[in-house]
């Protein structure tokens, strides 16, 4: 399993990090400031917890905050950009000292997002470059998307003589630079295993239900697909269901992913069709 340092781990320790060096208006280190009874405040909105890997984050950070004595509050968008908006609004208002925001929508929330800069509250941009923030954690992720096409080329070429059709699971509506990882995908594919085809490729919303719904659409329409590259861990796990629910055993398929969350590398190791994923940085590793 090929890793790569990425936001996720980043993520969990963003607060410890930024705040290690916090400071309002410019003066003394706000850290050094607070006392017992005023306690450094973290706010954290995410698209959705429904997605496996954002949630293992979330509950990453909260461990760390806890650890270090500060109050963490998260809170789901439902990937629906006002009420994200409202949700960074709302954590202006209660004066945080830091927000770790996974934007929904870059382009609604910079305006929030540098009042929120403006008001002395040092912003985290979580997957998404944005220059409404103090720090944006990253990764490259058209080569992430590439590797997983890669992957699955690899076992295309050892398990089905080189052919085979291949559904993308996607996820466009958490914005470009998904995007991009879904591109690497088709790059992948179309270079490495010249012979294959991608029959489909859809959106699992980024939740497992999302991922089970779209592939068992794409069996109806394609009952010989048997290979999926999805670009996160969520609509893996589903894709995971709905391949087992057709009666398609673990030799027969094969699932190719990012996130590398507990519950996908379990299946795995069971024999199921999952084969592989990115392990991007373990959000719950207590290794900085």
């Amino acid at each position: 399993m090929k890793k790569k340092l990425s936001l996720l781990m980043a993520a969990a320790l963003a607060a410890c990090l930024v705040m290690s060096g916090c400071s309002k208006g410019g003066g003394e280190s706000e850290t050094k400031k607070k006392g017992s009874d005023e306690e450094i405040s973290i706010g954290v909105t995410v698209m959705t917890l429904a997605n496996t890997i954002w949630a293992e984050t979330c509950t990453a950070i909260e461990d760390n905050c806890k650890e270090n004595g500060w109050k963490c509050t998260v809170v789901d968008c439902s990937s629906t950009a006002q009420t994200q908006i409202t949700q960074v609004e709302n954590f202006i208002q209660k004066g945080v000292d830091a927000i770790v925001i996974n934007p929904t929508d870059q382009a609604a929330l910079e305006t929030v997002m540098k009042e929120a800069m403006d008001a002395g509250i040092k912003v985290i941009s979580w997957d998404i470059d944005s220059d409404a923030a103090d720090c944006c954690l990253l990764v490259d992720n058209y080569n992430v998307g590439y590797e997983i096409g890669k992957q699955a080329a690899d076992w295309i070429e050892d398990n089905l003589d080189g052919k085979a059709e291949v559904c993308i699971l996607d996820y466009p509506e958490a914005g470009a630079e998904v995007i991009k990882r879904a591109d690497g995908i088709n790059d992948a594919i179309t270079e490495l295993s010249p012979n294959s085809k991608v029959v489909a490729q859809v959106s699992h919303q980024g939740s497992t239900d999302g991922g089970m719904q779209a592939m068992e659409n794409v069996l109806q329409s394609n009952p010989d697909c048997r290979v999926v590259c999805s670009v996160g861990d969520g609509g893996a796990m589903g894709a995971n269901e709905a391949l087992k629910a057709a009666g398609i055993k673990g030799e027969e398929a094969g699932i190719f992913s990012a996130d590398g969350t507990t519950e996908f590398l379990s299946k795995i190791a069971a024999g199921e069709p999952c084969k592989m994923s990115i392990l991007l940085d373990d959000p719950l590793s207590k290794a900085a």
